[in-house]
């Protein structure tokens, strides 16, 4: 049986952005709310959870997508950064392979394996080899450019000529996530992507 083929990024994609909510030190999970768009328009929403410092957010996430009615009109997932709820990776590699999507992942500070290790320890979050190896997975078969402020790590099927076409599209889709994830979990939104 053949691999599906990875779906195509052409101008006027649909993308789905993805964020999470905030959480407080005593929260077993978090919300992650996903702004599906295109051309300034949103055209739906997703939700799902993940636990707080936890390892089921690529799983979740994948699952989320394919189950989505939306699941055969996304052509980009975008994420705000490779971690959801606390230290739970969101391994970007793994999400393209699965859904045949590609996965872009903003960032406004150069992510470093080390620091994230280091987070790891301190919170004493378990698996942190197995976590260490997805985090090297993800830097060795991904691409980093620096965009109008954002560090992005983007999937073998994205083309930077995109992001960069593309970059205030993508933000401002993950910010509108962002937004109305703090919304309905605290009441009104807080803090800027």
């Amino acid at each position: 049986m053949s691999a599906k083929p990875t779906k195509h990024i052409k101008n006027g994609a649909r993308i789905l952005a993805l964020d999470d909510s905030p959480f407080s030190k005593t929260s077993k999970r978090a919300l992650i709310l996903g702004a599906l768009g295109r051309m300034g328009v949103v055209e739906g929403a997703l939700a799902f959870y993940v636990t707080i410092d936890g390892s089921d957010a690529t799983d979740n996430t994948i699952n989320a997508v394919k189950r989505s009615r939306f699941y055969n009109e996304i052509r980009l997932i975008a994420t705000q950064s490779v971690l959801f709820a606390g230290l739970n990776i969101v391994n970007i590699v793994r999400i393209e392979k699965e859904t045949h999507i590609p996965v872009v992942a903003l960032t406004r500070k150069k992510p470093h394996i080390s620091a994230l290790v280091k987070a790891m320890k301190a919170a004493k979050v378990g698996d942190i080899e197995k976590r260490l190896e997805e985090l090297k997975q993800i830097e060795n078969e991904t691409s980093m450019a620096h965009v109008e402020g954002f560090y992005v790590q983007y999937t073998r099927n994205v083309e930077k000529e995109y992001i960069t076409k593309h970059i205030d599209e993508i933000a401002s889709l993950i910010r509108l996530a962002h937004i109305f994830a703090g919304a309905i979990v605290k009441g009104e939104s807080r803090g800027r992507l």
